[in-house]
């Protein structure tokens, strides 16, 4: 089916089981909220060939939100998304902002995002509970995105007030929602703004992420990563006109076997924040194999 200038989300199941989404085109890039595909706190799902273009999130997963999503807790699981295109919208897949039942167990291979504004999104934010625990991905292309990978954990003031603020820190409590095990692999980016921008949560990083086997153009690298733990980045080729990464209160950060391509042939990396530690830069070569130097400076 076509779906043509809906006026709000499109294709929303909820509460469902078994559930089977295919050759689905949606066209909305005109709707504020136009959402392609949301699922809601569903349990095995398949989708594939579909092409979403969106005002909004192009394919969604969510589990309902804050309390009353802790109440029903259902989650959302054993999602694969396959053989489909995202073209504009907010973000490629994105998970949340509605993770209280926890968004786990999803599968997204041989996919293409050409023009969202970022690839793989994480957005909750520190009211809304659960997460996302466990993502698969691989064999994916990306054309003219914003971010190739975006996670968007805190929101900002105008929606979420002081909540938005990274400190003072809060206690982590049961509307703490953890966003971990995500490993992505064999993808190609062509053509980016940033490769990462990532916006975590203090009292409860990020976490456990593996980002393998790529080759990537951007025009700059780490627009941010912040609140993030157990991190790596393995075997990928980065081309880039800027030569920065910012990083924030990272823990345990690893980037293993890396080909940067830079004008200055240096990476320079900014590091900010009393917990940031063990950042570590293990064969950084250009790609004519010449070492790359890395040089660290840390910001008060």
């Amino acid at each position: 089916i076509n779906i043509e200038r809906s006026v709000l989300w499109n294709v929303v199941p909820i509460y469902c089981e078994n559930v089977i989404i295919r050759g689905v085109t949606v066209n909305s890039t005109e709707v504020p909220s136009g959402d392609g595909i949301d699922i809601e706190s569903c349990k095995n799902v398949l989708i594939e060939y579909c092409t979403l273009n969106c005002g909004d999130d192009c394919f969604t997963l969510k589990a309902g939100r804050a309390e009353d999503g802790l109440r029903i807790g259902r989650p959302t699981e054993n999602v694969v998304i396959r053989h489909s295109l995202s073209k504009h919208g907010h973000g490629g897949i994105t998970w949340g902002s509605e993770t209280a039942g926890v968004i786990k167990n999803v599968y997204v291979h041989d996919c293409v995002f050409n023009g969202t504004r970022a690839g793989l999104r994480f957005k909750t934010r520190r009211n809304r509970g659960g997460g996302a625990d466990g993502v698969w991905a691989e064999r994916l292309r990306m054309i003219n995105v914003g971010n190739v990978f975006t996670w968007d954990l805190l929101g900002n003031a105008f929606y979420m007030g002081e909540l938005a603020a990274r400190y003072p820190e809060r206690p982590v409590n049961r509307l703490t929602p953890d966003v971990k095990n995500i490993h992505v692999k064999d993808f190609i980016v062509e053509s980016a703004n940033w490769f990462i921008a990532a916006n975590g949560i203090p009292e409860i990083p990020f976490n456990n992420v593996l980002i393998e086997n790529a080759e990537v153009k951007t025009k700059q690298l780490f627009r941010s990563l912040n609140d993030v733990k157990d991190f790596t980045v393995r075997n990928v080729q980065l081309s880039a006109e800027k030569d920065t990464i910012k990083i924030l209160d990272g823990q345990n950060l690893l980037f293993q076997n890396v080909q940067i391509s830079v004008p200055s042939n240096r990476i320079h990396v900014l590091m900010e924040g009393k917990r940031c530690n063990n950042i570590r830069f293990e064969d950084i070569t250009n790609k004519d194999g010449k070492n790359v130097k890395v040089v660290k400076k840390k910001v008060k």
